[in-house]
């Protein structure tokens, strides 16, 4: 997936996302976005945006049914860190559902 380039995502940005609510219960993977592109790792201790979501909202987005700034908006997404970098990530999520 391309991430548009800002400043605040020119350099590596690493993410730890959080899903909660799945079969086996909570699930935490790691990202990296390096040049534009999101690349899967293992979770660091130290990332610089956490993110964390629900398995089902998380398949909402995956359908195109809501889009992401909603679910933060309702305080079902939630990020912590970077907060520029989760405001892009954010944006390109809700592109790719109007897509």
């Amino acid at each position: 997936m391309r991430i548009p380039m800002t400043p605040a995502l020119s350099g590596p940005v690493s993410i730890n996302l959080s899903v909660t609510g799945g079969a086996t219960g909570s699930e935490k993977s790691g990202w990296l976005v390096e040049s534009g592109t999101l690349l899967p790792t293992d979770p660091r201790p130290d990332a610089d945006l956490e993110l964390t979501i629900s398995e089902p909202d998380l398949e909402l987005i995956c359908a195109r049914e809501i889009r992401a700034t909603v679910l933060f908006m309702q305080g079902r997404l939630k990020f912590s860190g970077d907060n520029h970098a989760g405001l892009v990530l954010l944006r390109c999520a809700d592109d790719y559902v109007s897509k």
